[in-house]
């Protein structure tokens, strides 16, 4: 079983899939690489940076997923139950009064 699954031939679509893996590896190494030297001065204010935007991007990211797990086209078994889809909103309240508290510490 081994020496036939090592001898097995990889489909275009395989070997599509894994060069776009490895052009979207060397994507973050190069671009991991650029930020780090746009930074000589120091890390902190990288993580300053990747903190700011998570904060930003956070309630969008949870807003679209939020979304996708409870729209038609979902699977009506994998669905978050009605108590969890209303936790999931205070959740999001809670992460865009968080957002917009950071930013507004931030601009004043």
């Amino acid at each position: 079983a081994i020496p036939a699954a090592l001898d097995r031939r990889e489909t275009p679509t395989e070997r599509a899939a894994w060069r776009l893996y490895g052009g979207a590896l060397l994507y973050v190494v190069v671009s991991s690489f650029m930020l780090v030297m746009l930074f000589p001065g120091g890390l902190r204010s990288l993580v300053d940076l990747a903190t700011s935007l998570s904060f930003v991007v956070a309630p969008a990211v949870g807003a679209v997923n939020l979304r996708l797990v409870t729209q038609e086209t979902f699977p009506r078994r994998c669905r978050p139950p009605r108590w969890l889809r209303v936790l999931a909103l205070a959740g999001l309240a809670f992460n865009v009064g968080f957002c917009a508290l950071f930013v507004y510490t931030l601009l004043v």
